[in-house]
């Protein structure tokens, strides 16, 4: 089992999106796949119509005492979800030391899915640096960012070692600024940039407003075709870092 872990270098890079757009793809071509959501906004959930009432999650779990992985709800034969959780106003406040006590029984539990599964897709927020000890332990790493100017200051910031990929999202190919970037991240970053891209997509959009993934939304779009790509490649990258 390889865990991947997308990470977005800020905000709005539609991470969220990319780990369930992926995760459908994987599934397509045979994979077992649990998503898992490290974001306390909550959101992975909604590409997989579970309604947003719906409270249960692993932090949710965790809080009540509860065995965080008895939250994963089978969404199709092969394909399972971990939601956050609903947490309440001074819930979220307690998040760090939350974390800082989730992780023996993060390391735990996710070994004991092995047999279950064969990747896990883990969605992380956003500047939560309280999650990173959670994310190294993860065999892939993958940095979600756009290629504009704020992603492009940003990304000299973050420490080389807790990434292995860069991955450029809501990317227009028809904007000369992004063609730029891209130009110079490939030559600054080299194989750490992956090749493939998810393309700037009105469906993306629209299949979340569907409660739908992409491929399931609209199977021909060009956001579509990109993950699909991009689960190929989770799949040849397996165990591919220690």
């Amino acid at each position: 089992m390889t865990c991947l872990a997308f990470c977005g270098l800020r905000g709005g890079t539609g991470t969220t999106s990319t780990v369930a757009a992926t995760g459908a793809a994987l599934l397509s071509i045979g994979a077992k796949v649990l998503l898992i959501d490290l974001s306390p906004e909550n959101l992975l959930r909604l590409h997989f119509g579970v309604p947003y009432v719906d409270r249960h999650g692993w932090g949710r779990s965790w809080l009540d005492g509860h065995t965080w992985h008895e939250a994963i709800c089978d969404i199709q034969p092969g394909l399972g979800l971990l939601p956050f959780g609903g947490l309440t106003g001074a819930e979220h406040k307690n998040l760090p030391d939350t974390f800082q006590a989730f992780l023996p029984a993060w390391r735990d539990h996710l070994s004991t899915l092995a047999d279950c599964y064969d990747m896990v897709l883990i969605d992380t927020p956003a500047g939560e640096r309280n999650v990173w000890p959670l994310i190294l332990e993860c065999g892939l790493r993958v940095i979600t960012m756009e290629a504009d100017p704020a992603c492009f200051i940003l990304l000299t910031s973050l420490p080389r070692h807790t990434y292995h990929h860069c991955l450029i999202t809501r990317y227009d190919p028809h904007s000369r600024l992004q063609r730029d970037i891209r130009l110079s991240w490939q030559g600054q970053l080299g194989d750490v940039l992956l090749e493939q891209v998810i393309h700037r997509d009105e469906s993306m959009a629209e299949a979340l407003g569907q409660k739908q993934t992409v491929g399931s939304y609209c199977p021909d779009s060009l956001a579509a075709r990109d993950a699909s790509n991009l689960a190929s490649w989770c799949l040849t990258h397996a165990g591919a870092h220690p």
